[in-house]
């Protein structure tokens, strides 16, 4: 898992070094691979970018989430804020649903740091968590969205 903000990857935490996850790795590294998934992490944001461009004529919003699911995992991009992001790994193929659904708390946690409201949830988080109620004669604070 990787957060970038304006000046690029802010923080990331991994555990591609663990030795049960060796017969994941055949022909790469653990270095090679974290390297790799942040380079796709940056071009994911690149790509939301341009489709953002075009999906201004259809009025729809930004993209929020992007989800490469190949044949051993997913590679995960979600939207936080303007020039935040969030990127993470699963190399287990029946483990994508839980980690999109990780990811999607995750991401709402952060924005809930940022006073942004959630973007993912499905219900209306719990009162006392991270994300502040607003009255209906506020407006969301300035997220983009």
């Amino acid at each position: 898992m990787a957060f970038f903000g304006p000046g690029g990857c802010a923080f990331y935490s991994d555990v591609l070094d663990d030795g049960d996850l060796q017969h994941f790795f055949h022909e790469t590294s653990a270095e090679e691979r974290r390297l790799s998934y942040l380079k796709l992490g940056r071009q994911l944001e690149w790509i939301g970018q341009r489709l953002d461009t075009h999906l201004k004529l259809l009025e729809s919003g930004t993209v929020i989430r992007t989800v490469l699911d190949v044949e051993r995992g997913a590679l995960f991009h979600y939207w936080v804020d303007h020039g935040r992001y969030v990127v993470g790994v699963t190399l287990d193929q029946r483990k994508v649903g839980e980690a999109d659904d990780k990811m999607a708390k995750l991401v709402d946690t952060i924005r809930g740091h940022f006073t942004l409201p959630p973007i993912n949830q499905r219900r209306r988080p719990e009162p006392g968590g991270n994300v502040r109620a607003l009255r209906k004669d506020q407006a969301w604070p300035g997220s983009g969205s």
